[in-house]
C-alpha cells in the first residue's frame, strides 16, 4: 500500500513539474490554451444539446439547418446557445489558463476619473474608424479568392446579419436580454480571452508586441466570421491590444468594448423599430463622429509615436 501511495505521488508530482514547465514556454501555453479550448466547447456544447433538447425539444442539428435556412424558428434558442457558446469558448478556457499558468494573471484593477476621458476619446475614435473600415470591407473585391471561398464568406456575413436583425424585437425585455447576450457576454469572455490570455502568450511568444497584437487581432477577426466587418473588427481588436498594453486593465477594454457593442445593439434597435431612419443614423456618422475621431486619433497616433 505504501509503495502504490508513494508512486502515486510521484506522478502526480511529476505531472505537475510537466504543466509547470509547459507553463512557463509561450508555445507550450499556446497549445495548451487550444487544448482547453476545445474541451472546453466541446463539453458546452454538450451542455447546449441537453438544454435544447430539454426546453425547446429540438437538437443543435435543427437549429443549426434553421439558422442556415434562415427560417428562425428558434430564435430564443439561438440566443441561448449563443451564451453558453461565449462561455465555453472564451471565459472557461482563459480563467482556466490563468488558473493553471503562472506567467498569465488576470489583470482587473479600479478604474479612475481621468479613464474616463481615455474610455470616451477610445470609444469615438472606435466607432468612427470601424465606420470608415466597414464601408471599405463592404466594397472590397475577394475576386482573388477561390470561388467557393468567397461564396462562403458571403454566406457566413448574410447570416449573421439576419441573425442580428431576428434577434431584434420591439420591447424592454427583448432589449434587456440582448443586451445581456449580445454586448455585456462578448465583452467581458472575449476580452477575458484575446487581451487576457491570447495577447500576452502571442507576445512572449514573438517576443514583440505589434505582431503578438496583429496576430491576435487577425484571429479575433476571422473567428467573427463577418467578412464585410472584417477589417474594422481586426482594427478594434489592435485598439484594444494596445490600450491593454499601455494600461495593464482588462476594465478598459472590456468597458469600451461594451459600449461599442451597446451603441451597436441600440442603434440596430432604433433602426429596426423606425425610432430612428437608417439615413439619419449614416448621416450622423459619416459627417459628426467620423471627423470628431478622426481629429482624435490624428492626435493619440501624434502623441503615441511622440512618446516611442
Amino acid at each position: 500500500m505504501q509503495s502504490y501511495l508513494f508512486n502515486t505521488n510521484s506522478y502526480l508530482s511529476m505531472m505537475k513539474n510537466n504543466i509547470s514547465s509547459i507553463s512557463t514556454n509561450p508555445m507550450g501555453v499556446f497549445f495548451m490554451l487550444i487544448g482547453i479550448t476545445l474541451v472546453s466547447k466541446f463539453i458546452f456544447l454538450h451542455i447546449s444539446e441537453f438544454c435544447l433538447n430539454l426546453i425547446w425539444e429540438i437538437n443543435l442539428e435543427i437549429l443549426i439547418s434553421d439558422i442556415v435556412n434562415q427560417n428562425f424558428n428558434y430564435v430564443n434558442a439561438q440566443k441561448f446557445t449563443g451564451f453558453i457558446d461565449q462561455i465555453g469558448t472564451f471565459l472557461i478556457p482563459g480563467l482556466v489558463l490563468i488558473k493553471i499558468s503562472k506567467d498569465y494573471q488576470l489583470n482587473i484593477n479600479k478604474i479612475y476619473n481621468k479613464d474616463i476621458y481615455i474610455i470616451i476619446v477610445f470609444l469615438v475614435i472606435l466607432l468612427s474608424f470601424t465606420n470608415i473600415l466597414s464601408f471599405i470591407s463592404a466594397n472590397f473585391d475577394l475576386s482573388f479568392l477561390p470561388k467557393n471561398w468567397t461564396e462562403f464568406l458571403k454566406e457566413q456575413q448574410t447570416i449573421q446579419e439576419a441573425i442580428q436583425s431576428n434577434f431584434i424585437g420591439n420591447s424592454l425585455p427583448n432589449f434587456s436580454i440582448n443586451f445581456i447576450i449580445m454586448a455585456i457576454t462578448p465583452a467581458i469572455c472575449e476580452e477575458l480571452f484575446f487581451r487576457g490570455t491570447l495577447q500576452p502568450i502571442l507576445i512572449n511568444w514573438s517576443k514583440n508586441k505589434a505582431i503578438g497584437i496583429i496576430v491576435t487581432s487577425i484571429i479575433f477577426g476571422a473567428l467573427h466570421f463577418q467578412i464585410e466587418n472584417f477589417l474594422a473588427i481586426v482594427f478594434a481588436s489592435v485598439l484594444f491590444g494596445y490600450l491593454y498594453e499601455i494600461k495593464k486593465n482588462l476594465l478598459h477594454t472590456i468597458i469600451i468594448h461594451l459600449l461599442f457593442n451597446t451603441t451597436s445593439l441600440a442603434l440596430m434597435h432604433m433602426v429596426e423599430n423606425k425610432l430612428w431612419s437608417e439615413s439619419g443614423v449614416e448621416l450622423i456618422m459619416y459627417y459628426v463622429l467620423t471627423p470628431i475621431g478622426l481629429g482624435l486619433g490624428s492626435i493619440f497616433c501624434y502623441r503615441f509615436f511622440k512618446n516611442k
